[in-house]
């Protein structure tokens, strides 16, 4: 089953990214699309000629969709919550309803953390029928594929919050900002 996934996955990507080819609006863009199509189209054909398939394709499929989820909750802090955009969707919605952008900022993100969050806990379930054996207790049970995909997806997210944080100190620096209101009142 996960061979199959990550072949729709990839072809699913592969269209897309066709499609993306005709819109972007400079030669790079149509060129590094065109490279990821030749990658995901090189990693189907290994995949189909290794017997029992090639794990490539699955580690970078999966690799590509947990890192969208996580920059989705990592963009959407950065730009509603973090700092205000007069000219996003959540300040439109702020005036409709007379609330905060930050309150839909956040409304939004916990919206993504919750949409992750049953995404895991299902494939927590379908892999709990599929792949018969005992149950893992705790985290330390792990495979070692499964933490190094953890780590690096962690550290991605922190290194991203971290630039965030130290690119807008730099900025309120150089330009001589005053510094953000707080959040919150301590």
């Amino acid at each position: 089953p996960d061979r199959l996934a990550a072949e729709i996955a990839a072809g699913i990507l592969i269209l897309f990214l066709l499609i993306f080819i005709y819109y972007a609006k400079n030669a790079y863009m149509r060129w590094l699309n065109a490279g990821f199509i030749v990658i995901l189209g090189g990693l189907i054909a290994l995949d189909r000629a290794v017997p029992g398939g090639s794990f490539a394709l699955r580690y970078v499929i999966l690799f590509m969709g947990v890192m969208s989820c996580l920059f989705s909750v990592y963009d959407i802090w950065d730009d509603l919550i973090a700092r205000r955009i007069n000219d996003s969707d959540a300040s439109v919605f702020a005036k409709m309803t007379h609330t905060s952008s930050r309150c839909w900022g956040v409304i939004w993100g916990l919206f993504a953390l919750g949409t992750m969050g049953g995404a895991v806990y299902l494939n927590l379930l379908v892999i709990q029928h599929v792949l018969p054996g005992p149950s893992i207790a705790s985290i330390h049970e792990l495979s070692g594929a499964t933490t190094a995909a953890l780590v690096v997806a962690a550290s991605v997210l922190g290194i991203g919050i971290l630039h965030t944080i130290a690119w807008y100190n730099r900025v309120r620096i150089n330009l001589d900002m005053p510094k953000p209101p707080k959040l919150y009142s301590s």
